[in-house]
């Protein structure tokens, strides 16, 4: 087993979109490696869409010395079914026929029609797109309900959606593995405020504040649990995310077994001040943001280890740091630093 090292992965995941957006500045990241390209109107600098898509490939293998597989098609959804066909290091351009090259395709391939939908399908005698296709829709609504209608929309090639450059965290978190498992919660009451700190940090940087925290906690066994909790008022203090997060860690039935894993996630995210104004302002809670703001301004200035909580003084055994920023449908892997607290990525 080797270490994970986000900060490499980050790394390279920046350099591997900053080639993408010298070709075009609409790039929708997928995740770490992966992204939609709208190439439309760059025929006159890059040549046709394949010309583009060699020219890219070449490019990213000189620069980074990685390999990437790309789809040339005239939708989302094409051009991420065909950059799958053939990896590692493929090139697969969609033809005009785009029912014909669908249709022997396994339904499997749809983005999100996973095992129960495929089974659901073959007991329909639906094995392959074309199949899908040209079902009765009647037959697909009564086994997949509203879903049905967009799944045979797909299986014909049919996708309008455009790509998106921006797009709004959901959510923000950070999570670590532990090199030595911690014993119980108690043990692990220092990481999970460093975790619950670093997310409110963040959370302060973004301008917004979160009305719900989850927390995640892995054991020995790879057991994965979470517990939420959404808050009367919104915060980005670390003091109240930690608060919760340990109410939330007590509740953990760990059946004795070891801690690897701990994780703070607040979502529910809106504009700080959004809302309405406590009639009587919470004098502490003034205080915690003042001193918060106060802790921000001087790790901005001379790095997170330039102050630290007297709690975490004694993590040394914190390791493999990152996280994720939630967005739609998916999870990002962020960064993460050696130390010995969690690292603001």
């Amino acid at each position: 087993l080797l270490p994970a090292r986000h900060d490499r992965y980050e790394e390279m995941s920046g350099a591997v979109m900053g080639i993408f957006r010298a070709y075009t500045p609409l790039v929708e990241p997928l995740s770490v490696d992966e992204a939609w390209l709208d190439v439309t109107g760059t025929e006159a600098l890059f040549g046709p869409p394949v010309m583009l898509a060699r020219a890219l490939k070449a490019r990213l293998h000189a620069e980074t010395g990685l390999t990437g597989s790309v789809g040339v098609a005239p939708n989302k959804f094409l051009a991420k079914l065909a950059s799958d066909l053939e990896k590692p290091d493929g090139l697969t351009v969609v033809p005009a026929d785009a029912a014909g090259f669908l249709a022997p395709q396994p339904a499997g391939r749809i983005p999100g029609v996973g095992p129960r939908t495929v089974e659901a399908l073959a007991a329909l005698g639906l094995r392959t797109i074309g199949a899908l296709a040209a079902a009765p829709p009647g037959l697909l609504a009564a086994r997949l309900g509203s879903y049905a209608g967009e799944l045979q929309a797909l299986a014909r090639g049919e996708d309008d959606r455009p790509v998106v450059t921006g797009r709004e965290a959901r959510a923000m978190s950070r999570e670590t593995t532990f090199a030595e498992f911690l014993a119980d919660a108690a043990a692990a009451e220092p990481a999970l405020l460093a975790l619950a700190d670093d997310v409110a940090a963040r959370l302060r940087a973004a301008g917004v504040t979160a009305r719900t925290v989850t927390l995640k906690v892995r054991d020995a066994r790879f057991t994965t649990r979470t517990r939420s909790r959404t808050l009367a008022e919104p915060t980005d203090l670390g003091d109240a995310l930690y608060g919760i997060a340990r109410d939330l860690l007590g509740q953990v039935d760990l059946g004795g077994r070891r801690i690897r894993l701990l994780g703070v996630a607040a979502d529910g995210l809106a504009p700080a001040g959004a809302g309405q104004v406590p009639l009587f302002p919470d004098a502490r809670q003034g205080k915690l943001r003042r001193l918060a703001t106060t802790v921000d301004r001087i790790h901005a200035r001379h790095g997170d280890d330039a102050l630290v909580r007297a709690k975490n003084l004694e993590t040394d055994g914190l390791s493999g740091r990152g996280g994720w920023e939630g967005v739609p449908g998916e999870k990002a892997r962020t960064s993460s630093r050696k130390g010995s607290r969690p690292g603001r990525g």
